[in-house]
Parts: structure tokens; C-alpha cells; sequence
């Protein structure tokens, strides 16, 4: 006879190989669902039900151990003893060695382990032989949505760019649920704001996006929205919620306007050209890497003096000279100033009315050297005259104070001491001149400025003075070398014996001729060959 060990349902009913009967969900009869609701797949096979599975909800709430199935041998043996063979054996499930009754010892999570598989064993009481041929068989855990959403992180970081457009892509944020998503909705997830759903939206595929254009970062600059994860049936906790910081990211969207209305500055009128004479601060917003000030002169006296750079780390505007100041000629500047930034669209914003000042430069007097009329002097002189007044040399205080002015020459460009100047800057020599000694000189004339006791303040000037010596014809020719010429006797009448020339100190004009003579009483003609 054929022996055959059997799994029977807790109907009592012959099930063939193996059978299983599957306890009832939470909250529902256990011997209905065991039959009716859960029941095990199976193929038919010669009119009898192979079973291979076994089926139990998760998180079963009712008491430990819980039971899960039965197998039997169709063949009654008094001797016979069912046993468990598997990894879970005696950790998760038991066997009734009597009945063949299945437990459950520990309350299974299917998001841990979904099924498990055993082997059912008979043997022999006594001699621990195998009975049966040992049958396979898996026990299959149901879920149940005890599992709500959580976030891949409790916080998200995002940025967008402040004045969006709305419907603009913040960030998609992701919540998981561990429940069985081939089970009803028990993993579908589906969100919403909790907060900042006044400026954000979700869907529920988890993607934030603005929904509204008005988001100012110089108003506010950061954003949280709490997120909330839920699944299709409502389960919810604690750990289905999220945090998202949103930071709005500055664009150019702010002009400069100044921090006050009117600049006063008080420069020194020996500022060089091309040197800062005061700086103009702006207020902007924006961040530094989107300022962009430009300074311009609008309008006002002399604005054509100034030019307004910008300072690029500090956004400041500093104003330059184009041109020498000078305190005796203008002693203020005023102009209108305007700051701007080209790169914003005038379109869309206009500028503040805080965006013009007016400065105002004052000059003041530094005391400077006195200052000849002339670069330099040139003047002629007859030699041989005796004292006259040569020329003058003016030099003024260019201040407003007009200090009196002393004059000296410098006796290293007048080392024969043949020159004076009065307190005037009136020039005299003090010695005849002679042009055929010195036809040029060249003299430093210096002027000091004079404080009221008539003591030098320490600012002075030089200019060159070049005075001409004229000629006066003074000098007799002279011979241009000693002669002492030599003839043969009995020399040939009118045979050339010497030809003798003349040279005279002062200035020969072209025209001029010199006359040579002989004595009478000698044997010898003196031809003339001009």
C-alpha cells in the first residue's frame, strides 16, 4: 500500500500532500478567513489538492504562539512524530509533534521577511527514521498597511531664484513606504504642505513649486515648508513629515540710492590731478557680486573738473580731478550726481528717487611760491657801460594773502660778483662789462616771499636771467701773427715777398675793411687786395 503523508486544513477535510489552512486577518473570524478568505493556491492533480503554501497576515494581534496550519500523514502511524526543518525553525515557527499543528511563536513583519520556507518531516518515534518522503512547502506572510510614508531625509535643501516665475521647480522631495505597493494602496504615497503653502506648492510626485512671483529675498531670503507624506488610506506619524529650506537666490533687481543727499568735501588746491578728493556711498540690496553702480555728473558749474569712478570691491563712487585746482581761480565746485545701474532692465522698474546728491567741493588755499612772469628773462647789454639798468624781473604771491616778494641773485651764477638786483627786481652791474671777456652770462634769479617783518616764510622761486654783452668797437685791428719776412738780394722788382693779414676782437661787420700802410722810407710796396 502506497503511504502518503498529508497537510490537513483545520475543516478536517483530506487535502492530499500537503494542506494548509490560513488564519484569519485581524479583526475577522479566524475559522471563516482560515477557509474562506486566505485560502492557499493549489493545483489540481488525479482528483486530489496538492498544497504547497501557507498564508498569515502580518502584525497578527492575537496571542502568541498564533497557528498557522496542519500537516498530517494519510497513513495512520501510531509511532509517528512531525517535525520542522528550516533556518526559522524554532526562532519564528513550531510543530505539534502529535497533531502536525504549525505556530507561529513571534509576531512576523512582512517588511522584514515575506515568506518563509520549511520542510515537513515524519518520522518514526522511536528509530528517528523518515516515514514520509520530506515535502517542501512556503509560508507566505499578507501584508497589512501598518507602514506610513517616510522621507529619505527629515531635512531638504533647495534654492531658487527670488521674482520666479510661478509653477517654477523648487526641489522634488521622496517619501518611502515600506508596505507592499502590489497590495492595494497600502504604498501609495501621496503629500501636502503643512507649511509655506502660501508661497509653494507639492504634487504628488513629490515636486515642490512656487506659486506666486512675489518672492522678494531683500524681503525675506529663506522659506520652510513642512512637508507631509501620507498614503492613500491616511496613515500618518510623526516621521512622515520633512523640512524643507528654500534660499532664494539674489538676482539684479534693485537700483542704488544714496545714503545721504548732500556731500560736502574740503580738498586742498594742490591736489593732484587723477587723486581721490572724497568718495559717495550707495545703499543696494542686493548682494555684492550683483552691484553694479555707475556714477555720473548730471549737472552744475565746472563739471567737467571731476570724474566719478567706481570702487568695484566697495561699490563706492570716487571723485577725481581732471584738471589742476586752484584756489585764487574757483574756490567751490557744486554739481548733481546721479547713481544708476545700467545692467537692470528699465522695463520692468524705474529708478529711486534716491539715486541723485549733491556735492559740493571746497577748495582751500595752500601756500604756494611766488611766481615770475615770465619762464625766463632775456636782456641786452652795451659793454663798457658803467652801471645802467640792465632790466627787471617780477615774481607775485599767487595767494591771497600777497605776500611782499624778495629778490637775490645766486652768487654760484655770478661768481665775479658783477650783477645786483634791488628789492624791486631791478638788475644792475657793478662792474664795466667787456664782450670780448664774456659775451654771454647766465644768472639764477631767485624770488623769496616775505612775511610782514620782512622775514623769509621759507617759499621761494628761481628763474633764469641770460643777459646779452653787445659789442662796442673798441679794438684796434691787429696783426694776425708777428712777421719777420726774408728776400734774396738782387731780388727782381715787384717780386711778392710777404702777404700779412689783420684780425680784429670786436665784431667785424661784412662790409668792413681794415687799411694797411707802409712807411715811406723803404724799398718795398704794400699792394691792398680787398
Amino acid at each position: 500500500m502506497q503511504r502518503l503523508m498529508m497537510l490537513l486544513a483545520t475543516s478536517g477535510a483530506c487535502l492530499g500532500l500537503l494542506a494548509a489552512a490560513a488564519v484569519a486577518a485581524a479583526g475577522a473570524n479566524p475559522a471563516q478567513r482560515d477557509i474562506h478568505s486566505l485560502l492557499p493556491t493549489h493545483r489540481r492533480q488525479k482528483r486530489d489538492w496538492i498544497w504547497n503554501q501557507m498564508h498569515i497576515d502580518e502584525e497578527k494581534n492575537t496571542s502568541l504562539p498564533h497557528h498557522v496550519g496542519k500537516i498530517k500523514s494519510s497513513v495512520s502511524r501510531k509511532n509517528a512524530k512531525y517535525l520542522l526543518k528550516g533556518e526559522y525553525v524554532g526562532k519564528v515557527f513550531r510543530v505539534d509533534a502529535e497533531t502536525g499543528d504549525v505556530f507561529a511563536i513571534e509576531r512576523l513583519d512582512r517588511e522584514n521577511i515575506s515568506e518563509y520556507h520549511l520542510t515537513a518531516v515524519i518520522v518514526d518515534k522511536d528509530t528517528g527514521e523518515n516515514l514520509e518522503t520530506p515535502s517542501s512547502f512556503t509560508i507566505k506572510v499578507h501584508d497589512v498597511n501598518d507602514n506610513w510614508p517616510v522621507f529619505t531625509h527629515r531635512l531638504f535643501n533647495a534654492s531658487v531664484p527670488e521674482s520666479s516665475a510661478v509653477g517654477t521647480s523648487v526641489i522634488s522631495v521622496t517619501a518611502v513606504d515600506a508596505d507592499d505597493p502590489t497590495v492595494g494602496d497600502h504604498a501609495s504615497v501621496m503629500y501636502q504642505i503643512l507649511k509655506g503653502k502660501e508661497y509653494f506648492a507639492i504634487d504628488n510626485s513629490g515636486r515642490i513649486v512656487t506659486i506666486t512671483k512675489s518672492l522678494d529675498r531683500e524681503k525675506q531670503a529663506r522659506y520652510e515648508i513642512v512637508v507631509e507624506a501620507r498614503d492613500a488610506q491616511g496613515l500618518r506619524g510623526d516621521s512622515g513629515t520633512a523640512t524643507v529650506l528654500v534660499t532664494l537666490q539674489d538676482i539684479n533687481d534693485n537700483f542704488p540710492f544714496f545714503t545721504q543727499t548732500k556731500y560736502t568735501f574740503v580738498v586742498p588746491e594742490d591736489t593732484r590731478v587723477g587723486t581721490s578728493v572724497g568718495s559717495l556711498f550707495v545703499e543696494d540690496p542686493d548682494e555684492p557680486q550683483n552691484r553694479m553702480t555707475k556714477y555720473s555728473i548730471l549737472r552744475g558749474d565746472y563739471q567737467d573738473a571731476f570724474t566719478i569712478e567706481t570702487n568695484p570691491t566697495h561699490n563706492e563712487g570716487i571723485i577725481k580731478p581732471t584738471k589742476p585746482l586752484d584756489y585764487e581761480y574757483i574756490q567751490q565746485y557744486s554739481f548733481i550726481v546721479e547713481a544708476t545701474d545700467p545692467t537692470i532692465d528699465l522695463r520692468y522698474m524705474s529708478p529711486p528717487a534716491g539715486n541723485r546728491a549733491q556735492v559740493i567741493i571746497n577748495i582751500t588755499d595752500v601756500d604756494e611760491p611766488p611766481i615770475f612772469q615770465q619762464p625766463f628773462y632775456h636782456f641786452q647789454l652795451k659793454e663798457n657801460q658803467k652801471k645802467p639798468l640792465i632790466g627787471t624781473v617780477l615774481a607775485m604771491d599767487p595767494d591771497a594773502a600777497r605776500h611782499s616778494i624778495g629778490y637775490s641773485i645766486r652768487r654760484t651764477s655770478d661768481k665775479g660778483q658783477f650783477f645786483r638786483v634791488t628789492k624791486k627786481g631791478d638788475i644792475y652791474n657793478e662792474k664795466e662789462l667787456d664782450r670780448e671777456v664774456y659775451p654771454w652770462y647766465n644768472l639764477t634769479v631767485e624770488a623769496k616771499e616775505l612775511d610782514s617783518t620782512g622775514t623769509p616764510t621759507g617759499k621761494e622761486s628761481i628763474v633764469q636771467v641770460h643777459i646779452e654783452v653787445l659789442d662796442e668797437n673798441d679794438n684796434a685791428p691787429e696783426f694776425a701773427q708777428p712777421y719777420q719776412p726774408k728776400v734774396c738780394e738782387n731780388a727782381a722788382h715787384g717780386q711778392l715777398v710777404l702777404q700779412i693779414s689783420a684780425i680784429d676782437k670786436d665784431i667785424t661787420p661784412r662790409n668792413v675793411k681794415f687799411k694797411f700802410t707802409l712807411n715811406t722810407e723803404n724799398n718795398f710796396t704794400l699792394t691792398d687786395n680787398h
